[in-house]
């Protein structure tokens, strides 16, 4: 694992709970919107490695709210599509060197449905601990690329 965070983003102004704070070309970044019931859609465009990341959520008045766009441009697009009973429980990624950077080369999703997305990008490098739990949120750190992804997760019945 590139290492934990301990950031106390909670105390700053945010918009829904989405933080972004800049360290030189990176920014560590945290989506966990107050008014969250469930993911409804993940898009990753990747090629050698996860270039960004955005989701879509629907909130307790029934929108769906797009997140930023987290890293930058290139790669090709995906889109997950969660069906209405349909929540991811896990999250797996590998890490590697990619243009002289520390970056996810990889990552995939599974569901509380049996289904496993992807995995997206290039499947090389260390795998990450995976995680497992309903998931609420994610975090990490971008640039041009994703260089380190984790999530907030509850426990999954």
């Amino acid at each position: 694992m590139v290492g934990s965070f301990d950031y106390k983003l909670a105390d700053r102004p945010s918009v829904n709970n989405t933080y972004r704070l800049v360290m030189g070309t990176k920014a560590l970044w945290k989506f966990e919107p107050a008014d969250f019931v469930r993911f409804t859609k993940i898009r990753i465009s990747c090629g050698d490695c996860i270039n960004s990341i955005k989701f879509t959520y629907l909130n307790t008045q029934g929108e769906a709210i797009d997140s930023p766009t987290y890293g930058g441009n290139g790669g090709t697009n995906h889109s997950i599509i969660l069906s209405e009973d349909e929540e991811i429980i896990e999250m797996g990624a590998t890490i590697g060197v990619y243009d002289n950077n520390v970056v996810i080369t990889s990552l995939f999703f599974g569901t509380n449905k049996g289904l496993i997305y992807g995995p997206y990008g290039m499947n090389e490098g260390l795998p990450l601990p995976l995680i497992k739990g309903k998931f609420i949120g994610f975090y990490g750190i971008c640039g041009d690329d994703i260089n380190y992804i984790a999530a907030t997760v509850q426990p999954y019945n």
